[in-house]
């Protein structure tokens, strides 16, 4: 998709996608403008059958001026060694710009633990979800994985976020207010397993679940 204007027409309601993409491998959105209410504007893999996984997402100079009442990009399931690109994009309002999921699982529990590179580059993101638990640009979303099974699988143990000049409101992130699972004022990430509704803490015996995270080439690394 590019050089247009989509306008989303959800009024209200939830588990409403503005744009769903499924068995698809490569998916661009270049100089795309999104108007109008939203629940989630873009949605990909969540339904998608076994095997048709993300393997390139791009999104560019994209302005996401829609009224989003939940995620921006839902990228939901991928191939080993996916990369998803977020560049020169703004977006106005959402609960979380960001959702990852592990919807691939729902066909290969073995691909659980696939391999995700994002790369997020000159962005801002504007109003996000804050004052709770949940508050942050990013969610990791594992529907499949249950307490039971979760240390073993690991689904975002092998995601790689790099995070390159991108602003939240009109503050620059850097690797020292980057937190993740904090559940506290200034919480950029966090981590959510569905079975059993829990939202975690990030701490040491937590840590191996989140996401490998580096803010202009360094490392987040809350414990050191």
């Amino acid at each position: 998709m590019k050089n247009l204007t989509i306008v989303c027409n959800y009024p209200s309601g939830k588990l409403s996608n503005a744009v769903m993409i499924k068995d698809a491998k490569e998916i661009e959105f270049k100089n795309v403008k999104f108007e109008g209410p939203a629940y989630n504007t873009i949605m990909t893999g969540q339904r998608c059958k076994a095997g048709g996984y993300l393997e390139s997402l791009v999104i560019e100079n994209c302005t996401f001026n829609e009224l989003c009442r939940h995620i921006n990009i839902w990228c939901a399931a991928w191939k080993n060694n996916a990369v998803v690109t977020i560049k020169n994009c703004k977006f106005a309002t959402c609960e979380q710009f960001l959702c990852l999921g592990d919807f691939h699982a729902a066909n290969d529990v073995a691909g659980f633990a696939n391999k995700l590179t994002v790369n997020i580059e000159n962005c801002e993101i504007v109003n996000y979800e804050k004052n709770d638990a949940y508050e942050g640009i990013i969610l990791c979303d594992s529907r499949h994985a249950t307490a039971a099974n979760y240390a073993e699988v690991n689904p975002f143990a092998n995601v790689t976020i790099n995070i390159t000049n991108t602003k939240v409101g009109d503050v620059l992130l850097t690797k020292d207010n980057f937190l993740m699972g904090t559940q506290a004022v200034g919480q950029m990430l966090y981590v959510y397993r569905a079975k059993d509704n829990t939202n975690f803490v990030f701490n040491a015996d937590t840590k191996a679940f989140f996401p490998t995270v580096y803010v202009d080439g360094e490392l987040i690394a809350q414990l050191a």
